[in-house]
């Protein structure tokens, strides 16, 4: 009788199981677990990270080379260009990579996220206060908002995930974007200097104006006249607001859309532009670095689950930066 292709599924549940009997059983009746193509490389990382040594094993010896490859990655026995090398991209270090990180790359150094037990959202008045309609009817209320975010973010220090990345921009030679979700400024204090803020700075302030960005260094938004127009015209946060739209929207939508290496740190997924930038990058192999599950994760090749600041310093290294 041919083999047929049961449902990837199972085999995953199988695998986080731990039921080496159950994975014989099914692998009996499907070809190789190629044929399960994103399922069959899941299944591979819940036994890796799992510590499942007999169903690696049972897994690459019934797999491809793409689930061979994945496994050597993950001992470190191997690059990230033997992976994505069937996509066309005959060196990696001059392939197109575009990097998203979001609230999970900072959490690891104090900030909390906005949306955790103890995220700035849990604060009844806050998603209502942080809206640019808000910022038109109470412009005090919104600029203290930012003011106390400022104070709790103001002694926080980069952690390795950040250092790693700063490290890959001095080195990388193809075309390389990281952008961020963050309004902290822990990128530029690693060392980065060229990573778009698609929500702004806290530290920064606009020329409401001509809208000249300068550093933000008091609390007083408009002790002085801008220094480009030298109106006495208010200043105001240089954050994008709900209700507003990104200046670099457009910028990141174009990269995503062309990239072959696409990464997302720390990110949930849920907040705009965010969500949509990993369906663009429909020519990339999509590689997600998260504690948790999110609600994009269904759209990545490779899901990593750990803490950020261990994990990308391990795969900045697989992409050849030295750390």
């Amino acid at each position: 009788m041919p083999k047929t292709k049961r449902p990837e599924s199972l085999m995953i549940q199988a695998v986080k199981n731990n039921d080496l009997k159950k994975v014989t059983a099914l692998l009996k009746h499907t070809t190789s677990v190629n044929d399960t193509d994103r399922d069959g490389r899941t299944a591979l990382w819940w036994a890796i990270h799992l510590k499942s040594g007999e169903i690696s094993e049972l897994l690459v010896a019934n797999g491809g080379e793409l689930e061979r490859s994945w496994l050597q990655i993950e001992t470190g026995q191997n690059t990230l260009a033997e992976v994505i090398k069937n996509r066309g991209v005959s060196d990696l270090n001059r392939c197109k990579l575009f990097i998203l990180t979001g609230a999970g790359i900072s959490a690891e150094s104090g900030i909390p996220t906005f949306r955790s037990p103890n995220g700035l959202w849990n604060h009844p008045d806050s998603q209502r206060i942080a809206t640019h309609s808000h910022f038109v009817k109470s412009r005090k209320s919104v600029i203290n908002l930012h003011v106390k975010l400022k104070k709790l973010m103001k002694e926080k220090v980069p952690n390795q995930a950040h250092f790693a990345l700063a490290a890959l921009e001095q080195q990388w030679l193809g075309d390389l974007l990281v952008v961020t979700q963050n309004v902290d400024n822990l990128h530029f204090k690693a060392g980065s200097l060229k990573v778009p803020k698609l929500h702004g700075c806290l530290s920064e302030k606009r020329c409401e104006a001509c809208g000249r960005v300068s550093q933000w260094t008091t609390e007083d938004l408009d002790s002085a006249p801008c220094s480009k127009c030298m109106r006495s015209t208010p200043h105001r946060p240089n954050t994008v607001l709900f209700g507003e739209e990104s200046h670099q929207h457009e910028m990141a939508l174009r990269a995503a859309a062309e990239c072959e290496l696409f990464i997302a740190i720390g990110t949930s997924g849920m907040v705009a532009p965010a969500f949509s930038l990993v369906g663009l990058a429909n020519n990339a192999h999509k590689i997600e670095i998260n504690t948790e599950e999110t609600e994009v994760s269904g759209l990545f090749d490779e899901k990593i689950q750990g803490q950020a600041h261990i994990e990308v310093p391990k795969l900045m290294k697989l992409l050849g930066v030295r750390i």
